[in-house]
């Protein structure tokens, strides 16, 4: 990838710190009172597997749900990527921009991302990533793109698996408002590698276990 060289891929392992900022801790809290508001009923599973140094949360995007839910998960300072233009809406922008979010400008070159990425996990943050890149409509595994692969093996951190399951029939694809329902999210044993291509795989494989166990796994 064109610039990357300029950069000192060095570990960028680093412990979590406790979240000690008054916003975050309350916006955390408020996410979980919205769901418990509209009648969602939320559960974090698995969350023994998060180390105690950062990491990438890799998770399947069925809904505008799980986006909350995964920034709410306890313990954790979770940051995601967004596009540039999404930090200019009116209230939107300004929650995620004060909760740190990274924010693509596509026209920089891919090393400036990669630059913010590190910066965000050597300061303890949890980076939280969709592969898919949209939701899917049926809640159906899509393809999952390599960037959350490739940050993972330059940056040398694990890759935590995360499954959600029932967001897609709490807030459907095209839908505002929730219905009441069940939503778990499902952390997975660590991941780690140097092999992008493994990464991706065995980040999939858990996902797909996890939501579509019925279903023949399709690489990428």
């Amino acid at each position: 990838m064109r610039n990357l060289e300029k950069i000192n891929f060095k570990n960028c392992r680093a412990s979590v710190i406790p979240i000690s900022d008054p916003y975050i801790l309350k916006t955390k809290q408020v996410v979980l009172d919205i769901m418990k508001m509209y009648g969602i009923d939320y559960k974090f599973t698995g969350l023994e597997n998060l180390p105690p140094s950062n990491c990438i949360i890799a998770a399947n995007h069925v809904s505008l749900i799980e986006g909350p839910l995964i920034f709410a998960t306890p313990g954790r300072e979770v940051v995601f990527i967004s596009k540039k233009e999404v930090f200019d809406l009116p209230f939107v922008g300004f929650a995620m921009h004060r909760s740190g979010f990274i924010a693509i400008d596509r026209r920089n070159p891919p090393a400036t991302l990669f630059k913010k990425v590190k910066e965000k996990l050597l300061h303890g943050k949890t980076l939280a990533i969709f592969p898919e890149g949209t939701r899917s409509p049926d809640g159906k595994l899509r393809t999952f793109k390599k960037g959350f692969a490739r940050f993972a093996a330059k940056l040398k951190v694990p890759v935590i698996p995360c499954a959600v399951i029932g967001a897609h029939k709490v807030l459907p694809k095209g839908k505002i408002v929730p219905r009441p329902g069940s939503v778990e999210l499902r952390f997975m044993p660590a991941i780690f590698s140097e092999d992008e291509d493994e990464i991706l795989y065995l980040t999939k494989k858990a996902i797909h276990e996890a939501v579509h166990p019925e279903l023949e796994l399709k690489i990428p």
